[in-house]
């Protein structure tokens, strides 16, 4: 794999991958997460990508009706998924150095009926005066995950990243996934009980991308 492919791979990688909130009935809260993002590679040819992931940033904005997430990959792309929270449907939008495109996201469940084993441990920690639980997600297509997951938060989540999340307790404030290629961690360090007056969220397409499928999103990264 060529460094250009690399990049490519992590790029789409977060573009295919939407952290969005289930809505709990009656649950009208809000908030604000932001993550610091590290990646780890023995691949000689992902260590040299590196330098172009540093400064990479996830940050997840929910109010009563969307919740939308960012992810900030270094220099390599930024990727802002929108998601209405009753209906599921939603857009990718990513500016990257393959170019500007968005996906439109139908609100199906992919992956729903995959074979994945989650499991609740009984360790527990602290992470932004949260009480977190640790869970291990083993056999999904995205690689072996651990997630310390806090029930304090008004908010569920679920990803095309674990199939079958339902089955999780809570809100995830660290996330370390481990695919063949590297290892990716999220580590919580903002939380807000409100979202910033400075986000915005819309599901309209923006004028002068391309539109790409899933199925593009897959050949792209050589998937």
């Amino acid at each position: 794999m060529k460094v250009i492919k690399a990049m490519a791979l992590v790029a789409v990688f977060f573009a295919a991958t939407a952290f969005i909130t289930k809505p709990e009935k009656g649950a009208t809260g809000e908030f604000y997460v932001e993550y610091d993002v590290t990646f780890e590679s023995d691949d000689p040819q992902m260590e040299q990508a590196m330098p172009f992931l540093a400064g990479s940033m996830m940050k997840i904005a929910k109010n009563s009706k969307y919740t939308k997430t960012i992810f900030k990959t270094g220099t390599v792309s930024t990727s802002t998924t929108t998601v209405d929270n009753k209906s599921r449907k939603g857009i990718s939008v990513t500016e990257s150095m393959m170019g500007n495109f968005y996906t439109m996201l139908d609100g199906e469940d992919d992956g729903e009926d995959a074979e994945v084993d989650i499991e609740k441990t009984t360790e527990t920690k602290d992470i932004l005066g949260f009480k977190c639980t640790k869970y291990i997600v083993t056999g999904g297509k995205g690689g072996d995950i651990e997630m310390w997951s806090t029930t304090e938060i008004d908010g569920e989540f679920t990803s095309k990243l674990v199939p079958k999340s339902g089955k999780m307790e809570g809100f995830p404030l660290q996330i370390t996934v481990e695919t063949e290629q590297m290892t990716i961690s999220f580590i919580a360090k903002d939380f807000k009980k409100e979202v910033p007056s400075s986000e915005e969220f819309s599901l309209k397409p923006p004028k002068g991308y391309d539109e790409k499928t899933a199925e593009d999103l897959q050949k792209m990264g050589g998937m």
